[in-house]
């Protein structure tokens, strides 16, 4: 394959490595919400089960939904930050390669660098 090609193939690799980089960074913010909600609505439950705050249905029934929303959503949201992850690590293994078979190219000759540090 020709070096522009690889550079080009190269390219392509990094700007999807990014695109799945800044899709994983939000991913990793929905854990932390999910995480939130999760712990928040079972620290109502578990204040409202230990009468630190009185008994009314609809903060309980909030606290419930946060509860099980917080769990779904981190479920889920693992799950593919995972398989992101993964594919991020595919692509920068392929980028690694194909960079690998570019040849390079001697800017001078020795022959030239030698004349140099002799004048």
């Amino acid at each position: 394959m020709p070096d522009d090609d690889l550079r080009a193939e190269i390219a392509d690799l990094e700007d999807r490595i990014e695109h799945l980089a800044v899709s994983l960074h939000r991913s990793r913010k929905m854990l932390v919400a999910a995480k939130a909600a999760l712990w928040l609505g079972a620290a109502w439950i578990a204040a409202t089960l230990l009468h630190l705050v009185s008994f009314d249905p609809l903060p309980v029934l909030i606290a419930t939904t946060a509860v099980i929303g917080g769990i779904v959503l981190l479920g889920s949201t693992t799950t593919s930050a995972r398989q992101t992850a993964g594919e991020i690590h595919e692509l920068e293994t392929r980028r690694a390669r194909l960079i690998g078979d570019i040849e390079l190219r001697v800017v001078g000759s020795s022959s030239h660098a030698t004349s140099r540090r002799e004048t």
